[in-house]
């Protein structure tokens, strides 16, 4: 409750990395969506009066990796 949370996302080609606040989640491969746009969805279903806020989305070319 009342914390700040930063997410980060990977995403080249089928390959996608995951991070919370610097650390990294987890590394998949998923091929369904190689392309598009992106945005943001948050489900509250167990937790009555939850809201978010978003402070700032940015986004970068992907890297040479």
């Amino acid at each position: 409750s009342n914390k700040s949370n930063t997410i980060g996302v990977l995403a080249i080609g089928d390959r996608i990395v995951l991070y919370a606040n610097g650390v990294l989640l987890k590394e998949l491969k998923d091929s369904t969506f190689t392309e598009g746009s992106f945005g943001i969805f948050i489900g509250a279903r167990e937790t009555d009066n939850f809201t978010i806020s978003v402070e700032e989305i940015a986004y970068w070319k992907n890297p040479n990796l």
